[in-house]
């Protein structure tokens, strides 16, 4: 997933393109730079069981993540792959078309997330309409990612991953924690709280450790 955080700005709202838009709200900064230890922020210690989620997606009939970016840095990923933020740095690169602003890089740098590629379960996520109102992306492509890339260092959020407070999760403890059923079952929205369980669960963000290469993304 391309990283657009939310602005320091309350109160903004933005519609979804997925089949039932949503609206989302957007949150303070002082909520999202995180001061916690990464470590703090882990559920339990690094699982064994990195087939854990794969499995509980494939009970969902999920085949892929998906990773969101500006068809300008198309050429790139195919010399380089996908790269984190702190890779990225690390080999002098730069995206045409960031995803995120200065604010949400120094988010993910201070919540202990930048050296993950930031993934979504499904193919949307509020992130992009903030990226794209902000016309940090104008033209935006999907990347499907194969199941593979998930392993015994991939986490998990079941929010924003750069907000204060929100739990980096192992493979086996987001197999529970992740709300999978309202990602990815229907639910009426003339239910009260439906509609909120949507919302939130669309949030949630999988990360993977440094890169991504291009023998795990289809299509390019």
């Amino acid at each position: 997933m391309g990283k657009s955080h939310f602005p320091p700005t309350s109160n903004e709202k933005y519609m979804s393109d997925i089949s039932v838009s949503h609206t989302y709200e957007g949150e303070r900064l002082t909520q999202l730079l995180a001061p916690a230890t990464f470590e703090s922020r882990c559920s339990i210690p690094t699982s064994k069981d990195d087939q854990a989620m794969q499995e509980a997606l494939k009970k969902h009939n999920v085949t892929c993540l998906w990773h969101f970016t500006d068809e300008r840095n198309l050429k790139s990923i195919r010399e380089h792959g996908l790269l984190s933020l702190k890779e990225l740095a690390r080999r002098n690169l730069s995206p045409v078309a960031p995803g995120g602003n200065d604010w949400s890089h120094k988010a993910d740098v201070r919540a202990h997330v930048d050296d993950y590629v930031h993934l979504s379960f499904k193919k949307d996520h509020p992130m992009l309409h903030f990226a794209k109102n902000e016309e940090r992306i104008a033209n935006h492509v999907w990347l499907e990612i194969n199941l593979s890339v998930i392993d015994a260092n991939t986490r998990y959020t079941n929010d924003v991953a750069n907000k204060a407070n929100v739990a980096i999760l192992e493979n086996d403890t987001a197999k529970k924690s992740i709300d999978l059923d309202g990602l990815f079952t229907y639910f009426p929205f003339d239910v009260p709280g439906n509609k909120e369980r949507k919302n939130s669960a669309a949030k949630s963000e999988v990360l993977i450790k440094t890169m991504i290469g291009i023998d795990k993304i289809k299509g390019l």
